[in-house]
């Protein structure tokens, strides 16, 4: 039962900001840095396409301000927060969460910088800013000590960097993304003469291995969903890389239209008015789950809008 709450600002505890009131631990009310960052994405995206600014302007301010408040000196983020008492789980640990702050932050920053609003005040919109480089920065170096087998295609960073790309990027930056593209490439399946397994063409080893893993249509699209939003900034700085990555979302894109229930599979189904255009787990699993439909979603309106623009 998740509901926005008034809580401490992590590391300045005399201050109040909102967050996300997501589950009880032995009575007590806990938050997570992921569920703030996905709450403030939606926000920041309703209000980018409404210009509404009378019904989410004020939570913004305030999720922004827990995430701002929950980020060490070094670009990295405290990930759970006991509300009542301000306690800080130093030691959790969720891969994505940072990611989504990261990318959160960043599409809170380009909106608010577009839209103009003087509602956020120029004092913000530079701390917002500093915690977006900051967090680049950490995740970046992080990812880039990782060997090839254990890399891992960051979706979330990469949305992120995305983002940012007008008024900060680096040459760290960009060699991460462009080794993110390569394992993605590497690790990509693009069959052209084995008819019995042309259906798993586009798919991502995981860990280089054909498994149940690989076969995700949610992990998929989270790739073509990175590789996709990043495609214009490499276009900006190396067409040849863009194209690789175009070529790889359009491969994924084969793999991930075979998962998507239309009506000659959702015959099979008890309901199948209520499954048609939802993505399923995989090409032989039938469970549907919010994010298995948003990630591909997500990536599918990236592939189209860029389509769009070269037949333009």
């Amino acid at each position: 039962h998740q509901k926005l709450v008034v809580c401490p600002v992590p590391y300045y505890p005399g201050k109040k900001a909102k967050c996300i009131f997501n589950e009880y631990d032995h009575g007590y009310r806990w938050t997570h840095l992921g569920v703030n960052a996905l709450t403030l994405l939606a926000m920041v995206e309703y209000l980018n396409s409404t210009k509404d600014k009378s019904r989410y302007l004020d939570p913004i301010v305030k999720l922004a301000t827990w995430i701002s408040g929950a980020q060490h000196e070094d670009g990295s983020f405290v990930q759970y927060q006991e509300i009542d008492t301000n306690q800080l789980d130093e030691n959790s640990y969720a891969r994505d969460f940072p990611g989504e702050a990261t990318f959160a932050m960043a599409r809170l920053y380009r909106i608010a910088s577009s839209l103009k609003l003087k509602d956020f005040g120029k004092t913000r919109l530079q701390t917002w800013k500093l915690v977006v480089s900051d967090a680049v920065n950490f995740l970046v170096d992080r990812e880039s000590r990782v060997d090839d087998d254990d890399f891992i295609i960051n979706h979330w960073l990469l949305n992120a960097i995305a983002e940012t790309d007008r008024w900060y990027m680096t040459k760290r930056i960009k060699d991460f993304v462009y080794r993110s593209g390569q394992i993605a490439q590497q690790r990509q399946i693009r069959r052209h003469d084995d008819d019995d397994n042309l259906d798993k063409n586009g798919i991502f080893l995981h860990r280089g291995v054909e498994d149940i893993h690989s076969l995700s249509s949610c992990a998929t699209a989270t790739k073509t969903e990175g590789l996709c939003a990043i495609y214009p900034t490499m276009q900006m700085y190396d067409p040849e890389t863009a194209d690789m990555f175009l070529e790889s979302v359009k491969w994924g894109m084969r793999y991930q239209l075979q998962t998507q229930f239309r009506p000659e599979q959702a015959i099979y189904v008890k309901s199948p008015d209520k499954v048609i255009g939802a993505f399923r787990k995989n090409i032989y699993e039938k469970e549907i789950r919010n994010d298995y439909t948003q990630h591909n979603l997500s990536s599918l309106l990236c592939l189209a809008q860029i389509l769009e623009a070269q037949s333009n």
